[in-house]
């Protein structure tokens, strides 16, 4: 009769690639003493590639402080940028709300009007950054990584839904600083082209016409009753209190 020995070895073969010496079961075959290897650990024996080593690299002489201070410097002045031209942007609406229906309808002139608001950047086909019109403060779809009272709205007098951020200077400095000339939102030109598209008629539809012009009627009431929360000299004010040179 055969007879079938268990014999217990310790295996090492893996150490140094993660693994645990352990105990390993090899058959033998009484009379033929001959040696069965565990199907599993035949897998995994001779898989490893030929370790190879080079000389130290050393991680990059990065002055982090001088780079963060050229993102804020720069999300700065892009803030003071619009800042300086509350006036200018306090028109805005207005002239949004007269433009919208004269050969055209814009999302974006009635986001002026009906919330105050404009988008000033899209990224993969959405609009991720918006400029609040009655104090020039840029907002973010995007939440801060780190909610303090520097990044709330509240300090610019703002109360707007969950949605809408506080845009950070990395955001601003990234998207607006690197946006193209052409792409960049500034008012005069803003201003300019709509004081342009004014002069073109409404449409032939007398009613049509009609409707749109009562809607304007009680837009404009909203868009009054939106300004006088935030008037124009309380809002330089507080921007100048809190150290933007206006």
């Amino acid at each position: 009769a055969r007879v079938v020995q268990l014999a217990r070895t310790t295996h090492c073969q893996c150490v140094g690639r993660g693994f645990e010496p352990r105990l390993s079961l090899h058959y033998y075959s009484g009379e033929r003493k001959t040696l069965m290897i565990n199907p599993i650990e035949a897998g995994i024996q001779n898989t490893y590639p030929e370790l190879k080593t080079i000389s130290p690299i050393e991680w990059p002489n990065i002055d982090v402080s001088e780079v963060d201070k050229e993102i804020s410097d720069g999300a700065y002045a892009i803030r003071l940028f619009y800042f300086r031209q509350i006036p200018l942007l306090r028109q805005i609406p207005y002239l949004a709300l007269e433009v919208n229906g004269r050969g055209i309808w814009k999302n974006s002139f009635s986001r002026a009007y009906y919330k105050g608001m404009i988008d000033i950047h899209e990224s993969r086909g959405y609009y991720d950054m918006f400029l609040e019109l009655r104090t020039g403060v840029l907002l973010s779809t995007n939440p801060p990584p780190n909610y303090n009272e520097n990044v709330s709205l509240e300090r610019f007098g703002l109360n707007l839904d969950d949605s809408l951020y506080l845009a950070t200077d990395k955001e601003i400095f990234t998207k607006l600083g690197h946006q193209d000339k052409d792409e960049r939102f500034i008012p005069t030109h803003v201003i300019d082209l709509m004081q342009e598209m004014i002069k073109r008629p409404y449409h032939n539809n007398p009613e049509e016409v009609e409707r749109e012009i009562a809607q304007k009627e009680m837009a404009k009431l909203g868009l009054d009753r939106m300004m006088k929360e935030l008037p124009e000299d309380e809002v330089i004010e507080n921007l100048r209190v809190q150290g933007f040179e206006i």
